[in-house]
């Protein structure tokens, strides 16, 4: 200070504006710093495994289009309108914005059970047998009903081969009995379709959502043979020093569900409770698809979907907390090839899915640029720019308070 004061007006002009650039260098770079710790902090090495892993085969689910079952609508005297409205419930509400509700509302006050809505809509979809024929695993003849399970979703009533997820009129229910990926053989899953459906691909441990894949809507007209592959993410241990903002995955075992406590955690788990909130918060019920293991919800009824009409429940803007899990395997839809069968031909409409065997293609994820990391360039910045260090700060702290101490003492001196 007392040389700042003896300098010429010049000399502190000259460097107060070497400091000032000082601080503005530092502090640029140090938010670039910043930023890289806060939006990419982690660095993806990709190898080749050749060694056989223990991976499951994927889940294809069927969704047929819905038909309704006139019979039984006729058996129950009941409008055919209204059962086929009702049993597109799930479906109907996905797609609102493409819907004309009006006619709809012409029949709320029929005599359908709407408290019971969830087996109602169990009750009135095509079974399994009624959806699939003849279906065959490895080459090997398997019974459709057995292993293709019902699966309640936004799809409305399907069924899922290799599922860890499948449903009963009741309650959701986790499957035991599923089938790996032989790393010496060539998977093939076949099976014919009856009425037309579409066809979605996802891993084992995501439950059917609105963001698998899709590999087919299938036709009496055509055969479908379909390739997928596999690629998985594997992460470092210490990457859970970041929060999941930064790395932009989660662990497993790193957030307990709201609804979905019995099961781990996943990306198709959390947007479904994202939308159990949102429509608990804008409509006051429980979608009947859903089924939580907290079951003290109310479901929605016909007239709660006036309130869907209003508000978009399917949208993810309030669930950004979403992302996939940090070990992760993930099918990819390599080739889908369509055959055309010729009316006079005795070949059947059959979907064929094969997994493409090979090299198993692994990411790596580990930290690139941490706390640790961010903590050094902040301080060789501050050294470089600032002539700063952690003894320099001690130091400072040190003259201020020895000289307000001082300054302390000679008041109380004088007084």
């Amino acid at each position: 200070m007392k040389t700042f004061i003896e300098n010429s007006k010049k000399s502190n002009i000259f460097w107060i504006t070497f400091l000032a650039l000082g601080f503005l260098m530092a502090f640029v770079i140090t938010d670039k710093a910043w930023r890289k710790f806060q939006n990419n902090p982690t660095l993806t090495s990709m190898a080749i495994d050749d060694e056989g892993m223990k991976i499951h085969f994927p889940t294809i689910t069927v969704c047929p289009i819905f038909q309704q079952k006139v019979k039984e609508s006729e058996k129950r005297k009941l409008n055919q309108n209204v059962l086929k409205d009702f049993a597109n419930f799930p479906h109907r509400l996905k797609t609102l914005k493409l819907f004309d509700w009006s006619n709809f509302f012409l029949h709320q006050n029929s005599s359908i059970d709407m408290e019971n809505a969830r087996s109602k809509i169990f009750e009135l979809s095509p079974t399994c047998n009624n959806v699939l024929g003849s279906c065959k695993f490895n080459n090997k003849e398997i019974d459709c009903w057995k292993y293709f399970l019902p699966v309640l979703s936004e799809h409305g009533l399907c069924y899922s081969f290799n599922s860890h997820f499948h449903d009963t009129p009741t309650n959701e229910v986790l499957n035991k009995h599923l089938f790996l990926i032989d790393s010496d053989g060539n998977e093939k899953l076949q099976f014919q379709p009856k009425i037309p459906a579409n066809i979605f691909l996802n891993a084992i441990d995501e439950p059917l959502s609105l963001k698998q894949i899709h590999i087919e809507e299938t036709n009496s007209q055509s055969s479908t043979l379909a390739f997928i592959s596999l690629k998985q993410t594997k992460t470092n241990g210490n990457v859970r020093e970041l929060s999941t903002h930064q790395r932009k995955c989660v662990f497993k075992d790193e957030i307990q569900m709201k609804y979905y406590q019995d099961q781990p955690y996943s990306l198709s788990i959390c947007l479904r409770e994202c939308r159990i909130d949102e429509a608990i918060e804008l409509c006051g019920c429980l979608p009947p698809f859903y089924r939580p293991a907290i079951l003290n919800l109310r479901f929605c009824d016909v007239q709660d979907t006036q309130c869907f009409m209003h508000h978009d429940i399917w949208s993810e803007e309030k669930c950004s907390h979403c992302y996939l899990t940090c070990d992760v395997t993930v099918f990819s839809l390599e080739n889908v090839q369509s055959i055309s069968i010729s009316e006079s031909s005795a070949q059947t409409n059959n979907f064929k899915l094969e997994i493409k065997h090979g090299p198993i293609l692994n990411f790596y994820r580990q930290v690139r640029f941490g706390f640790v990391d961010f903590l050094v360039a902040f301080g060789s910045v501050l050294a470089l720019f600032l002539s700063l260090s952690v003894l320099s700060g001690v130091e400072i702290l040190f003259c201020f308070l020895h000289y307000l101490s001082a300054k302390i003492w000679r008041r109380l001196e004088t007084d």
